[in-house]
């Protein structure tokens, strides 16, 4: 996903990621009730971020829910090789 900065797209993504590993319905990206094990590679925000705000994401969530999604999201975040940053542009 490509845009401007500030319009929501780690947010859709986000709620994308709940719904697949949930099983609930975010039409129209995913109307299947299959549910999906996701890895989340961030190279923006740091973990201490990224994890703070998938807890505010599924706060009302049922508790089943919840640990749906704790135990099937795994995510990359902060991630060196070597001594250098994680760059998905990066052939190495």
């Amino acid at each position: 996903i490509n845009a401007v900065t500030n319009v929501g797209k780690s947010t859709l993504i986000r709620n994308l990621i709940a719904s697949l590993i949930t099983q609930k319905p975010f039409p129209p990206f995913s109307v299947t009730s299959k549910p999906f094990r996701v890895v989340l590679i961030d190279a923006e925000d740091t973990l201490i971020y990224l994890r703070s705000d998938i807890e505010k994401m599924i706060r009302d969530f049922s508790e089943d829910k919840k640990r749906l999604v704790r135990e099937n999201l795994m995510i990359l975040c902060d991630i060196s090789i070597g001594e250098d940053e994680l760059q998905i542009n990066n052939p190495k």
